[in-house]
């Protein structure tokens, strides 16, 4: 065994205590920030979120006196054949599917309310929050579509 001389002593307890330590004392590199997913590109708008509202708070909310309410938008996102078979009052069209739905979508107003629905409520709550992130202000989606407003005996226009 090799003898221990007084400098090596004097060196022993930082030696022990860096070994206890561990790896956390060696020099590590800085953390690189990792976006979250939810989280905007920088310059974008910031995302709001969206609402969900059953039938008749969505009709008391979005239409007066069986008409969209001033400054509202209300926004069907079915295909044409399913508006076909029926719409909410003053609703707007734009298919969900459109390849354009963005662009067209866009042209709107981000400050006004947008009430939303689609057949289910699936599509339009996929598509308010496509809207959100567009940095549209207050999108409401219809819960349950417009199969829920029918069950609730709103009313539909047939045109």
């Amino acid at each position: 065994m090799p003898k221990l001389t007084a400098p090596i002593l004097a060196r022993l307890p930082v030696a022990l205590a860096l070994l206890a330590l561990g790896p956390g004392c060696q020099r590590a590199e800085p953390a690189k920030p990792t976006p979250a997913a939810h989280q905007q590109p920088r310059g974008a708008p910031a995302t709001k979120p969206v609402q969900h509202m059953d039938a008749a708070a969505f009709a008391k909310a979005a239409l007066h006196d069986g008409a969209p309410r001033a400054g509202v938008v209300v926004l069907d996102v079915r295909t044409p054949g399913e508006v076909a078979r029926g719409h909410l009052p003053g609703a707007r069209m734009i298919d969900s599917s459109d390849p354009q739905f963005t662009q067209k979508a866009g042209r709107m107003a981000r400050d006004q309310p947008v009430y939303i629905y689609c057949h289910s409520g699936r599509r339009s709550a996929a598509s308010a929050a496509r809207l959100s992130r567009l940095g549209f202000q207050q999108v409401i989606n219809l819960r349950g579509g417009i199969s829920g407003w029918q069950r609730a005996g709103l009313p539909v226009v047939r045109d």
